[in-house]
């Protein structure tokens, strides 16, 4: 039960959203056009963990950013990144663990897990891609939203592996939500 019936399946998803397969070897095809400049956010700052502060306002002495926590700081550190091609979020974090597989594994590291193998691979193809969480971090759903927001990026990916399956299955299953009225991004849920 667990998670288990469908990791393989969401982890071969992946793989096929990084290019490891031949019929994606160019991912960036199913990707939007760059988003228009009216739409692209105010951007973040990445410290040094690898958190990012999603930049609410420019001040003449610092910037008011959103923490994980979702509290509004003035913040100046850190590198400035206003765009990328890809937002990977790994589900969960913190003290939410998301399902547990029957030998202990843990849906918030093997999301984080994912989202890193996934960011190689991108990056390979020559994508620009950032992470809503680089490590094991509590990060709100707000959060998440501001962070993609705030870096308009070609497409979201929000990796999970789900559980809580009524009953044991031999067929693992794959779930892609998208936006309704897209189709760019009906496509892409269909190549996940």
């Amino acid at each position: 039960g667990g998670i288990w019936p469908r990791t393989a399946a969401v982890v071969a998803a992946t793989a096929l959203a990084v290019g490891l397969v031949p019929e994606l070897a160019n991912a960036s095809e199913a990707f939007d056009p760059a988003p228009p400049a009216t739409s692209i956010g105010k951007g973040v700052l990445v410290d040094g963990n690898g958190v990012i502060f999603p930049i609410v306002e420019d001040l003449p002495g610092g910037r008011i950013v959103t923490t994980p926590c979702a509290v509004e700081i003035v913040y100046e550190e850190g590198r400035y990144l206003d765009q990328v091609d890809v937002v990977l979020d790994a589900g969960h974090g913190g003290p939410e663990t998301g399902s547990v597989g029957a030998n202990g594994l843990v849906e918030r590291d093997l999301n984080l897990v994912v989202a890193l193998l996934a960011e190689q691979k991108l990056e390979a193809l020559g994508h620009s891609v950032e992470l809503t969480r680089r490590n094991d971090l509590h990060m709100p759903i707000r959060q998440r939203a501001a962070i993609a927001n705030a870096l308009s990026p070609r497409a979201f990916v929000s990796i999970h592996h789900n559980g809580g399956a009524l009953r044991r299955s031999n067929d693992p299953g794959v779930e892609t939500f998208h936006q309704v009225d897209s189709t760019e991004s009906r496509r892409l849920a269909g190549l996940l």
